[in-house]
């Protein structure tokens, strides 16, 4: 009998391993499931605000010109004002943390831009012009391998639609856009600290 305890062993152990593996993914406090682990990990994210040249440039971040790209590495691209096309890459704006791309990709899925059976079929969106009264919006999510687009046409006097203009919203705070036109250029401010330790090596 003693010979048989090592034997034990070893194919309790050998359960208890394969119990392990078969463990389902960790849950978050309260239960919830993890929003990161819902994430694709090729994520891109592409809003392109398009404006018509007869369209004044107004307050408000969902009905004027613009460009957000959100890369799967948390990269943030964003210009809000500015004439750029869909081809155009606008400027770093900051990283995402996997916590906040997880929760722009929840807001995407709660106003129904993460489904692509709610697609439109558009052929490549580089092609879609606004009409001199029109403002366009084209939101083009990549994810498992999949991309798929979103576009909105309204004239400039008409609100957007409120899933775009939800999701523009949030993703422009995330880049500290906001609806003031001052906040477009923001130029950095230097602080005064004391005298330059590196004037004497100018001389």
């Amino acid at each position: 009998m003693r010979r048989r305890a090592p034997i034990m062993l070893i194919l309790v152990a050998g359960l208890l391993a394969v119990t392990g593996c078969a463990a389902p993914p960790a849950a978050a406090p309260g239960g919830a499931a993890d929003p990161i682990a819902g994430v694709p990990v090729d994520l891109v994210i592409d809003v392109t605000i398009l404006a018509g040249r007869k369209v004044p440039l107004i307050g408000r971040v969902e009905s004027r010109r613009g460009r957000f790209v959100l890369f799967p590495d948390g990269a943030l691209l964003a210009s809000s004002g500015d004439p750029l096309d869909t081809d155009d890459l606008p400027p770093w704006a900051r990283t995402l943390s996997s916590e906040q791309i997880a929760d722009v990709w929840a807001v995407a899925g709660q106003v129904g831009l993460a489904d692509p059976s709610a697609s439109d079929s558009v052929g490549n969106p580089a092609l879609v012009q606004p009409g001199p009264d029109e403002l366009v919006t084209i939101i083009t999510m990549q994810a498992e391998g999949r991309r798929w687009s979103s576009i909105r046409r309204r004239s400039s006097v008409d609100a957007a639609d409120p899933a775009s203009a939800r999701f523009i919203r949030h993703l422009a705070s995330y880049a500290w856009i906001t609806d003031s036109l001052e906040d477009r250029h923001i130029m950095p401010r230097r602080y005064d600290m004391g005298d330059d330790p590196y004037a004497r090596y100018r001389r």
